[in-house]
């Protein structure tokens, strides 16, 4: 199955670079990463066009500014793999992270990973919405691996206004539509702690 990477790009050219070479330097080749440059003004989007031209795999898409949800809405929108997995700009991947999470959807029927829990289980998707409410699962989208049919027009239907928690809202809309979601132990994902991001 191919995944596509979606990474939301906005002024981040400290990071980008590697950013992007750890998503291309995955085990798992069978990818795309599309970057969405959000209006970048510190030459982030020409960073992204060279990627473009040195890899097939690298998809770019500028965009006017509207933030990390619209940027990901259209990377979903124009994403051609049956699998979505999104990585901030100022993250990166370990090398086996893609092969840790798509070995881990053994059924036809687990539509969600999620990394980095410590009681491994397969829970139904009402169950992954309910524990989202709760904060016994995080509500972020890092770390994990979604099938694209649980997306839809308003998957990311959330107010500009709102500056954090707009993962959730996206988490509990897909999960609602979800029949199983699978939690796994494993740590695949490295955030970096950006003194200058939202959160």
């Amino acid at each position: 199955e191919k995944i596509s990477i979606i990474i939301p790009v906005y002024n981040v050219k400290k990071y980008l670079n590697k950013c992007i070479n750890s998503v291309l330097n995955q085990t798992y080749k069978n990818i795309e990463i599309i970057l969405v440059d959000d209006k970048s003004t510190d030459n982030s989007d020409k960073i992204c066009d060279k990627y473009a031209k040195l890899d097939s795999r690298v998809r770019v898409f500028h965009k006017e500014n509207g933030g990390g949800t619209s940027a990901r809405r259209l990377g979903v929108e124009e994403s051609k793999g049956e699998c979505i997995s999104f990585v901030d700009s100022d993250d990166n991947l370990f090398p086996q992270t893609l092969s840790i999470l798509i070995k881990n959807i053994t059924s036809d029927d687990i539509d969600i990973i999620v990394s980095d829990i410590k009681d491994e289980s397969i829970i139904s998707g009402y169950e992954f919405v309910k524990y989202s409410l709760q904060w016994c699962v995080q509500a972020s989208i890092w770390g994990r691996l979604y099938r694209k049919e649980l997306f839809d027009n308003t998957s990311f239907d959330v107010s500009r206004k709102l500056i954090v928690g707009e993962d959730l809202f996206m988490n509990l809309r897909v999960g609602l539509k979800a029949r199983f979601v699978k939690c796994i132990s494993e740590s695949v994902y490295n955030y970096y702690k950006n003194p200058n991001s939202i959160t």
